[in-house]
């Protein structure tokens, strides 16, 4: 839906609470007696607001990273049958090349941090957690003694590995105590939203 949506219900009861939320629902409260619930309205339309922002970004920002690197992908088709037709051309040719190359791989570090910033905005502990691993998985790639490059692209891989807890509620996410068995259903989900996130994105 492209309006976020948030149920109040007098029912006190999570495994109806949780259904609504895989059924679509931003968030849900809970009414009491004392109407507390009123209060917390303002924070949680606020949140909807700036998940759904970050959301629209992020479908834009995809879309015109697919239509780039696909437009970088036929001008280096082009580079390379130039390079073919015009050997006492090659060298500067090269040069022109890895410029292009150099281009498009900064651009692809820069929509990580993006990404890095929108995963953080629900869930601040992510980003953490995001950070750890890919300090962890760096290392790892270098004790098998990989390219600088590979080592380079598992870093930058790692830091967006939850993209997909962008679409996890952020009550399921910042939940103080445990999280009971529907809960823990619906955010095993998250690597499945990511993969459908990045499927498309043509990776070095």
């Amino acid at each position: 839906s492209d309006i976020p949506i948030i149920i109040t219900t007098g029912v006190g009861n999570e495994e109806i609470a949780v259904k609504l939320i895989k059924g679509g629902a931003f968030e849900y409260l809970i009414k009491d007696p004392e109407q507390k619930y009123l209060k917390e309205i303002p924070v949680i339309i606020e949140n909807a607001i700036k998940s759904k922002f970050s959301e629209v970004q992020l479908k834009e920002f995809h879309s015109k990273l697919k239509d780039m690197v696909e437009n970088r992908t036929e001008e280096l088709s082009g580079l390379n049958e130039r390079l073919i037709k015009e050997i006492e051309k090659q060298r500067e040719t090269e040069v022109k090349l890895n410029d292009n190359v150099n281009r498009y791989r900064n651009l692809m570090y820069s929509m990580f941090d993006v990404i890095l910033n929108i995963t953080a905005l629900n869930d601040m502990y992510t980003g953490k957690h995001q950070s750890s691993v890919a300090q962890i998985a760096i290392m790892l790639a270098e004790e098998m003694r990989l390219s600088p490059e590979a080592v380079k692209g598992i870093y930058q891989i790692s830091l967006i590995h939850d993209i997909g807890k962008v679409k996890v509620p952020s009550q399921i996410l910042n939940k103080p105590g445990p999280l009971n068995k529907d809960e823990f259903e619906f955010i095993k989900q998250h690597p499945i939203v990511g993969y459908n996130t990045l499927k498309d994105i043509e990776f070095p």
